[in-house]
């Protein structure tokens, strides 16, 4: 299961030229997890910016005054692939996930997965 992480000590996450770069970046490679260190942007102007980038959940780490800031954002879907060999690649990613979880957790998503043969339809 190969996720793509973006780590980006941005500077100052305020500018619009950071915005539309921002964009494009994800646009071209659809990152599952973004992290911006260094925003030096907080309260209503992040919450603005984070909205824009469009990962549905994330959580942010307030910067003081012109310094810090942490923001981190992330996709949540799962998609299973009808390729017996990728699906598989799927699972396996899910186990080793799963080993490091404590307490309940829910996965939900189109995994492309059978319990037997009567499910099946088509090809």
């Amino acid at each position: 299961m190969k996720s793509r992480i973006l780590v980006w000590n941005c500077q100052g996450a305020g500018h619009p030229k950071f915005h539309r770069f921002l964009k494009e970046y994800l646009r071209d490679f659809d990152p599952d997890i973004v992290i911006l260190v260094e925003t030096r942007v907080s309260g209503r102007k992040a919450d603005c910016v984070v909205g824009k980038i469009g990962l549905p959940y994330s959580y942010r780490i307030e910067a003081r005054g012109f310094a810090g800031g942490i923001w981190v954002m992330w996709q949540d879907s799962i998609y299973g692939s009808p390729q017996r060999m990728k699906r598989k690649e799927l699972w396996n990613g899910i186990g080793y996930l799963a080993q490091g979880v404590q307490s309940p957790w829910l996965i939900a998503g189109d995994f492309n997965a059978m319990l037997n043969n009567d499910e099946k339809k088509g090809g």
